[in-house]
């Protein structure tokens, strides 16, 4: 998933009923903790390995062609501002499209 911290913030604070300050208690940990060891860990690998592998014109990866590479696996990218159904929908057709 791919989005900014506001969006991905606040969806992690409405996956459940908290008190103000249990909200306010994970927003700050959000801002401390997550959010930066998301875009060291995971942000920053992501953009490594998505600068690797080739695209069509709609962004879809095109898997390579020697030999070696091919067992590498694919990557996509999912935008966390489209709705659960929508994600989920796109996310399948990635799956799938890797299963040929």
């Amino acid at each position: 998933l791919d989005g900014d911290k506001l969006e991905c913030k606040t969806r992690r604070l409405s996956r459940q009923v908290r008190t103000p300050e249990q909200t306010e208690a994970l927003s700050e940990y959000y801002d401390r903790h997550v959010w930066p060891g998301y875009l060291r860990y995971t942000k920053s690998k992501a953009t490594e390995l998505l600068a690797t592998q080739q695209s069509d014109a709609r962004g879809v990866p095109i898997p390579p062609t020697n030999a070696p590479e091919s067992k590498m696996p694919m990557v996509g990218v999912l935008d966390a501002t489209m709705s659960v159904d929508v994600l989920l929908q796109e996310a399948l057709a990635f799956l799938l499209s890797q299963s040929d």
